[in-house]
């Protein structure tokens, strides 16, 4: 899925996080000779890729064009300026005010508004307004992924969808602990929201995504896993994911994708699922 955006020049004078962002969007996207192309990180596409297609094929499939989304804690604002491309009215939120100036300077067309700030703090003007929510990479930077997504649950109309991924906790190499193994997350709010791979507290389970979503009061649709021990990069296989084409590399994500579960759940390391708010 290719889209127009521009890579801005880098600026020395940007913020810490600025420049952070511009490093993700050249490792994750224009590290090739051109956007969607290859790039120098091959673990970092792969696994962008595979959440990013994973993530709007789902949008496309629930919500029709024209339809109303934020995306929350959107950093560099790839789905942000993606979906508006492709017709959708969304609304950009970030934490970080200064990645707005960043968002907009790769900004081609589209209609995209933007709404920095803290979701607990802007929430109550964006109450029931959107038909679907963007949540991506974040539960597991949260000492409370089951009261952050009654947050998120409050954003969207009845009938609405929320589309999150995260971190398979069942992946065999997590060794973090499960959201249901501590009796007081609160200790956890002192390193909550780090937006890099130390800032993860839990890992979520499959089977904890149903009690969440009950708490919420919400409906699972669906629930996939994805992006295995090669696309990941680990044990090396970096190195091999420069020499091997794009589509043995696919040929070998599906085929694991379609593994019984108990396999697939152990040797695919993300999760995107889809909740509905009932009408």
């Amino acid at each position: 899925m290719e889209f127009i955006m521009k890579l801005p020049r880098f600026d020395p004078t940007w913020s810490v996080d600025v420049k952070s962002c511009y490093l993700y969007d050249v490792k994750e996207y224009f590290g090739g000779d051109a956007p969607g192309s290859r790039t120098p990180f091959p673990d970092y596409y792969f696994r962008f890729r595979n959440r990013f297609t994973q993530i709007v094929d789902e949008i496309e499939k629930y919500l029709p064009i024209g339809s109303s989304i934020i995306d929350i804690a959107a950093a560099q604002g790839n789905f942000s300026l993606f979906l508006a491309e492709r017709g959708y009215k969304v609304t950009w939120n970030d934490l970080r005010s200064d990645l707005e100036g960043y968002v907009r300077s790769k900004y081609e067309y589209g209609d995209i508004s933007y709404a920095a700030g803290n979701l607990l703090d802007i929430e109550n003007e964006h109450i029931g307004r959107y038909d679907g929510v963007i949540a991506t990479e974040l539960l597991e930077h949260v000492a409370h992924p089951d009261e952050f997504l009654i947050s998120l649950t409050r954003l969207v109309r009845p009938g609405g969808y929320l589309f999150i991924s995260t971190p398979n906790g069942r992946y065999f190499r997590n060794r973090l602990p499960k959201f249901s193994e501590y009796s007081n997350p609160a200790d956890f709010e002192a390193v909550q929201f780090r937006p890099d791979g130390d800032g993860h507290i839990f890992l979520l389970y499959p089977d904890e995504i149903t009690v969440l979503a009950e708490r919420a009061g919400i409906d699972i649709c669906e629930l996939k896993l994805g992006s295995n021990t090669l696309t990941t990069g680990e044990f090396k296989s970096k190195y091999l994911l420069k020499c091997l084409p794009v589509r043995v590399v696919d040929f070998i994500e599906n085929v694991t994708r379609r593994l019984p579960e108990p396999f697939r759940s152990k040797m695919l390391n993300s999760m995107v699922f889809v909740l509905q708010k009932p009408r």
